[in-house]
């Protein structure tokens, strides 16, 4: 357990280092970066029902909505791995799928950080704080996708080219599910305006 958080410190320190260690160390990193994975999910729905389902007066949603939020989240994840897993095997990268789902797990640990800070300001609410927090999710956002293209070429041993290539032929199917559900929110929306 000490060696799966000090994984997580390491992911934020010294990614390559880290990525190749899980690599190398067998399967032992997967259930840890599971739960890595879960974690944010758990935060981010919290987060997201509070800001999506509630207004001053209006009680917390029912189970159903917290589990459509994770759901989602969840889903979009397992397909951005099988993608990556699927495209990096294609492109001549590791054949094992643990390894490489432990490797892009693992990634999401720089994710904890504004993931924390968002549930912190969402359930706090102070205003001050509600533009920092907001702010500082533009640089975590880039250094985890600069860390997911990390993982991509530390668990393949590709060039950093191909692991951009790949992080972005995986993200594609997420990018088009999100753009789905947006789209038909929209529908949905426009369609209780007009009506």
């Amino acid at each position: 357990m000490l060696d799966a958080l000090h994984a997580i410190y390491g992911v934020m320190a010294r990614p390559t280092r880290t990525f190749e260690r899980i690599r190398d160390s067998g399967r032992h990193y997967l259930p840890y970066a599971a739960f890595v994975t879960a974690t944010i999910l758990i935060l981010n729905a919290a987060s997201g029902l509070k800001v999506l389902f509630t207004s001053p007066g209006q009680p917390m949603p029912d189970a159903l909505a917290l589990f459509t939020i994770m759901s989602f989240g969840a889903l979009a994840q397992t397909v951005f791995l099988v993608c990556a897993y699927y495209a990096g095997r294609r492109m001549g990268g590791n054949q094992d799928w643990r390894k490489v789902f432990a490797v892009l797990m693992y990634a999401n640990a720089i994710v904890l950080v504004p993931a924390a800070l968002g549930m912190i300001d969402t359930y706090v609410g102070v205003p001050e704080y509600a533009l920092i927090a907001q702010v500082i999710h533009i640089p975590f956002g880039i250094w985890y996708i600069a860390v997911l293209v990390v993982a991509a070429r530390a668990v393949n041993t590709f060039s950093m080219w191909r692991s951009i290539k790949l992080v972005i032929l995986a993200s594609l199917p997420v990018v088009a599910m999100v753009l789905a559900i947006s789209a038909f929110t929209l529908m949905m929306l426009l369609g209780q305006i007009i009506l």
